[in-house]
């Protein structure tokens, strides 16, 4: 048998036409990330995770969930931003977690690409039952999950290019007459005043962990004048000026017989 040969140009490089990796578009990834027990095990999501980006990699994008970002972030920042950037989403609603309907709404709201799956067993829920939804099965049956990231795929090459040449595309919006999409919008601030800000959030969210363990530290009313040794105060944070204490427990009670009756 012949042996296949990759063909290569004058400089020596592969003339293969598949994007490099960080040039691919990136298909943000909206589902559960835990067990929804009973229903569904955390090894299910991990199986319908693999079943994902197979389809998303087989269409040429890189898949990656609106929760994942390269740098320490508030996660629910990190998720506004992602589901606003993303180029194209694929939402899984089986079960209807509330993350992730939420997460999905707000996607609809942007009014861009995107791609609503759930499994045979999920009914469809009334507010996006006018988008069409791609249907897996929930037993994960191979010849049937073969069929579903087909059209997976090709529903993701077929948005993503609608949507890229329609400047007016609208997935959802359209539907309930001429609504405008929310908009984020983007100011660009010199690198000093944003190391600055970033610095003044890092120093507040310091603060409060501090007033935090401050709090756990509080004085209680002394109960029965009892008061206990003090607690030692945090390292590296300015001590009170009086001790902080903290109230014992009340003493215990003997027990007392009752008195014997005289009586004979």
């Amino acid at each position: 048998m012949p042996e296949e040969k990759t063909q290569h140009n004058a400089g020596g490089q592969n003339n293969d036409k598949s994007l490099p990796e960080k040039e691919k578009p990136v298909c943000g990834i909206i589902r559960p990330i835990s067990a929804m027990l009973p229903d569904y095990s955390e090894q299910h999501w991990r199986d319908v995770v693999n079943i994902l980006d197979e389809a998303i990699k087989a269409a040429g994008f890189e898949p990656r969930l609106v929760s994942a970002t390269a740098e320490i972030s508030v996660i629910q920042k990190t998720i506004i931003q992602n589901l606003y950037n993303r180029e194209i989403v694929v939402c899984d609603v089986s079960g209807k977690n509330a993350n992730v309907m939420f997460e999905l709404g707000m996607r609809l709201a942007f009014d861009k690409a995107t791609i609503i799956i759930k499994d045979d067993k999920t009914e469809y829920s009334f507010d996006t039952s006018p988008i069409e939804h791609v249907t897996y099965p929930k037993s994960l049956r191979y010849s049937k999950i073969v069929d579903f990231k087909e059209e997976l795929r090709g529903k993701l090459r077929s948005t993503y290019e609608a949507a890229r040449k329609d400047k007016t595309y609208s997935p959802f919006l359209k539907n309930f007459g001429q609504i405008v999409p929310a908009k984020i919008h983007n100011q660009e601030v010199p690198e000093e005043q944003y190391q600055s800000e970033k610095l003044e959030e890092l120093s507040e969210q310091i603060n409060l962990l501090i007033a935090l363990q401050r709090r756990q530290n509080e004085v209680t009313q002394p109960i029965y004048g009892v008061v206990a040794p003090p607690i030692p105060w945090p390292i590296g944070t300015n001590t009170p000026g009086e001790s902080q204490q903290r109230a014992a427990p009340p003493p215990s009670i003997p027990f007392i017989p009752p008195i014997p009756s005289l009586k004979e």
